[in-house]
């Protein structure tokens, strides 16, 4: 009886759905982790933005000329959220 018992006891505890980790949707756990990435993204370009724009400054007139074409502007002037456009 004690084993039949123990049993029905295990019974009535049920597992965590399938597609939740201790209450938490999935899908809201990777969106999370997304953004977060985009975060850390948008921290990658505006550093690398800062760091162009400190390099050509030990460029002179001629070799600016060079430099400055469509792609340079383009990488200059992104901002967050251009890419939704």
């Amino acid at each position: 009886m004690g084993e039949e018992q123990e049993n029905e006891n295990c019974n009535e505890n049920q597992p965590w759905p399938k597609n939740t980790i201790f209450g938490q949707d999935l899908d809201k756990i990777a969106l999370d982790e997304k953004k977060r990435q985009v975060k850390e993204l948008y921290v990658v370009i505006e550093t690398l933005q800062n760091n162009l724009s400190a390099a050509t400054s030990y460029l002179n007139d001629e070799q600016m000329d060079a430099v400055d074409n469509h792609s340079f502007r383009w990488c200059s002037g992104w901002r967050p959220g251009d890419e939704a456009s």
